[in-house]
C-alpha cells in the first residue's frame, strides 16, 4: 500500500473516531464546521481527501493539530462532544 493510500485511510478513520467520540452525525460536524455532509461521508468512505479549508476546519473543531488529524492514533480520550456550541 503506498503512503498517499495509507495517509487516506488514517485521516478517514481518525475524522470518523472523532466524529463518533464527539457524538455526532455528519450532518452535526458538516454544519459545526461549515461544509456539507456529503463531504463528511466522502472524507470518512475514503472517496476524496478534504480540502484545505476543510482539513484546517476539523483541526480547529476537535482541537488537534493537523499532522495528528492524518498521521496521529486517535485515543478515546478527549472530552465529548455535550451538544453546545463549542
Amino acid at each position: 500500500m503506498s503512503w498517499k493510500m495509507e495517509r487516506k485511510i488514517r485521516l478517514s478513520e481518525n475524522v470518523r473516531k472523532l466524529r463518533k467520540m464527539y457524538g455526532m452525525t455528519k450532518g452535526q460536524l458538516a454544519n459545526a464546521i461549515g461544509v456539507s455532509p456529503s463531504t463528511i461521508a466522502k472524507l470518512e468512505w475514503e472517496i476524496t481527501e478534504p480540502r484545505f479549508y476543510t482539513f484546517r476546519a476539523l483541526a480547529e473543531y476537535f482541537e488537534i493539530s493537523m499532522d495528528d488529524l492524518v498521521y496521529g492514533e486517535i485515543k478515546d480520550t478527549k472530552k465529548p462532544y455535550t451538544g453546545g456550541d463549542r
